[in-house]
């Protein structure tokens, strides 16, 4: 042993502690994709959602007589404008531009960073079912997150007659509704569409 060496004391390698699960997921996490997603939800949603309750007036469309006859979309669209106005047209906005706004925001947000994630790890670009499975990593996710404010929405529309009459509205607005759900039918509740 050499003195140089034998004066400085034996070397020791210090290890740095493992890093958190989560840190290296995070380290791709960009939020420009959180921010573009839901800015073109929620603007898409202010443009289109007339059309998104005729669709939902449709599809629930199944006989009973509490619920009104349309002929076509220009028949519900201009019924509902003359029964209840603008405002009616407007039923259920509030949770669609936040259920799209979310949706599309968490969706390009969880996909970037899965998507980068994975590129990490590997010497070469991902390949076609990598991006499927990391697209359907990400949808799943969103539509966990996000179900409850859809159901609201849903609910929301379906109040015929609370433009009309308010005493005959069930839900108030959005936060309204996903409160009462949550009391009367929990959970579950939250996660079922009708």
């Amino acid at each position: 042993m050499s003195a140089a060496s034998g004066a400085r004391g034996p070397v020791c390698a210090v290890e740095s502690p493992p890093a958190p699960p989560l840190r290296p997921l995070f380290r791709h996490v960009r939020y420009e994709s959180l921010v573009a997603g839901l800015s073109g939800g929620v603007v898409s949603t202010l443009v289109l959602h007339p059309l998104d309750l005729v669709k939902i007036r449709f599809a629930v469309s199944d006989g009973l007589e509490l619920r009104p006859k349309y002929n076509g979309i220009l028949h519900c669209l201009t019924t509902v404008w003359k029964h209840e106005g603008l405002r009616g047209l407007y039923k259920g906005v509030t949770p669609n531009m936040w259920g799209a706004g979310a949706s599309w925001g968490l969706y390009f947000f969880f996909y970037n960073a899965i998507k980068a994630y994975k590129e990490e790890r590997k010497l070469e670009g991902l390949g076609a079912t990598e991006h499927l499975v990391s697209a359907a990593e990400a949808g799943v996710m969103t539509l966990c997150i996000t179900n409850p404010i859809w159901v609201t929405k849903t609910r929301l529309v379906l109040q015929y007659d609370a433009g009309i009459d308010s005493s005959k509205r069930q839900y108030k607005g959005m936060f309204d509704a996903l409160i009462k759900i949550y009391k009367l039918e929990g959970i579950r509740g939250l996660y079922k569409v009708i």
